[in-house]
Order: C-alpha cells, then structure tokens, then sequence
C-alpha cells in the first residue's frame, strides 16, 4: 500500500515537468510562426519550432500515460483497502461465530 502511494505521490511530482513541456513547445511554436508571418523570423525557425511541437506531442502522449498510471494507482489503492476492510469483516464474523450463544432457556450451543 505505502508503495503504492509513493508511486503515485512521484508520478503527480513528475506530471507538471510534462505540462511545461508542452506549454513551452505551443507558446514557442505560437511565437515563431508569429514572427515568421512578420517576416522577422527564417522558415527554418518555424521548421525546428515544428519539430518542438512534435516533441510536445510525444510530451502529450506522457502526460496522458502518466494519468492513466495514477488511475491504475488509486484503483489498487481502492482494491487494497476494500481487501482489508473485507477481511477485518471476515474476522470480525469468524470470532462472533466461535462465541457460544445461549438459547431463551439458557443452554449454550
């Protein structure tokens, strides 16, 4: 269970690096195809800007991995917990059932 949140706790640390990423490679894309409308800017400047929005795709394609990750990681939290709430249940059951119980007239069964 504690590996499980630690997991978790370094994916949610690892997805805002991703975001920025992404953000970054947009607004500089955003920014040179601006320029290059404005004639301040080459074509190969818009090219390698491309190629960075490129990368921000596969940055898009790790920040939807990375939540699906933390999905899996709250589901097995979810299941653990259900797993251990349901065998103290059993247990709970088990040792009710071992107590001797008395009828109306008093004899144990």
């Amino acid at each position: 269970m504690q590996a499980t949140k630690d997991y978790k706790s370094s994916l949610e640390k690892l997805l805002p690096f991703y975001e920025d990423d992404v953000k970054r490679a947009d607004e500089r894309l955003a920014r040179t195809r601006e320029m290059y409308a404005q004639g301040t800017a080459a074509k190969r400047e818009v090219d390698a800007a491309a190629a960075a929005a490129a990368a921000a795709a596969a940055a898009r394609e790790k920040i939807a991995a990375v939540q699906g990750q933390l999905k899996d990681a709250d589901k097995q939290i979810s299941e653990t917990l259900a797993e251990a709430e349901s065998e103290a249940t059993a247990k709970r059951l088990v040792a009710q059932k071992k107590r001797p119980t008395r009828t109306r007239d008093g004899r144990v069964y």
